[in-house]
């Protein structure tokens, strides 16, 4: 009886093998952050949900509300101390952002979001260290 050989695995079955992976670890895995936010037209507004001198709690938040596909987050200085915003969505102007966050579920509004345009957030980022 001649030996068995095996094939090698397709690639199909190499990637759904290597899908099983686990992530390399990282706090902000899969969430836009100021990259995103330097990127996007300075004339345009978005919702600021929450801010926080934690940035583990700021990435706690927006995946459990499961808004990553929607919010970012970023770092300022205040008073000598970063603290952590996180901003949902990209709207063409103040009163798409206004009707946006009048249609956000209570517990997004709960903090008291406010509006803020690109253009103001994007001369406080700070540095990528």
């Amino acid at each position: 009886m001649p030996p068995q050989t095996t094939a090698p695995p397709s690639s199909a079955q190499a990637d759904k093998a290597t899908d099983h992976a686990p992530p390399a670890p990282t706090l902000d895995q899969g969430i836009r952050d100021r990259d995103w936010i330097s990127n996007q037209d300075p004339q345009q507004f978005t919702v600021q949900l929450i801010s926080s001198d934690n940035e583990a709690a700021v990435v706690r938040f927006i995946r459990k509300h499961h808004i990553e596909k929607q919010a970012a987050y970023y770092s300022t200085m205040r008073s000598g101390k970063t603290w952590y915003s996180v901003v949902y969505g990209n709207f063409p102007n103040h009163n798409a952002a206004r009707q946006a966050l009048s249609r956000l579920p209570r517990v997004l509004r709960r903090d008291s979001p406010r509006i803020r345009n690109f253009q103001g957030m994007q001369s406080q980022l700070r540095p990528t260290p």
